[in-house]
């Protein structure tokens, strides 16, 4: 990531991440008083413990909303999970973990909005005049990590 991509610090997202719209909990809808004590909680408490690096709260942010099947927020932590230095691999490694955990239907949604979100970041990209998309990096075989299929279209039967 190229250092003027790399989140600012006191904001929440990256470059990537503040290509999706804030979490529900910013809005005005919301009441006021809660919003002080949910950003209190998470952003003045649990994101400053030093305990854990950012790019390691946002892998288990993507661990947790994967099993959770929460696919709106889990795109927002796949970039986040990027902007603060987790290569695609570590986040699509991550979701495949899950399938021990929350089952595989689970992950194959799970893979399915990885895929949707890097190429939502790759369009972005190509759209940004002199970036070029980022490649997925090679497995320690050589070979590029394997893609998620969409889910078989409902009605359709799939071949065994």
């Amino acid at each position: 990531m190229a250092q003027d991509d790399t989140p600012i610090p006191g904001e929440r997202y990256g470059r990537l991440g503040r290509l999706r719209p804030s979490s529900a909990f910013h809005s005005e809808a919301v009441d006021p008083e809660w919003r002080k004590l949910f950003s209190a909680y998470v952003e003045q408490g649990m994101y400053r413990r030093g305990v854990l690096d950012q790019k390691t709260r946002e892998l288990c942010a993507v661990a947790a909303l994967a099993v959770l099947g929460q696919h709106g927020p889990l795109g927002r932590h796949i970039l986040s999970a990027i902007d603060y230095g987790a290569s695609r691999e570590e986040v699509m490694e991550v979701l495949l973990q899950m399938s021990v955990y929350g089952g595989f239907p689970v992950t194959q949604a799970a893979l399915v909005t990885y895929q949707h979100t890097l190429a939502e970041v790759d369009q972005a990209l190509l759209e940004t005049p002199g970036a070029a998309p980022r490649k997925a990096p090679a497995t320690r075989r050589g070979r590029q990590p394997a893609r998620a299929a969409a889910p078989p279209a409902r009605g359709s039967r799939a071949r065994r």
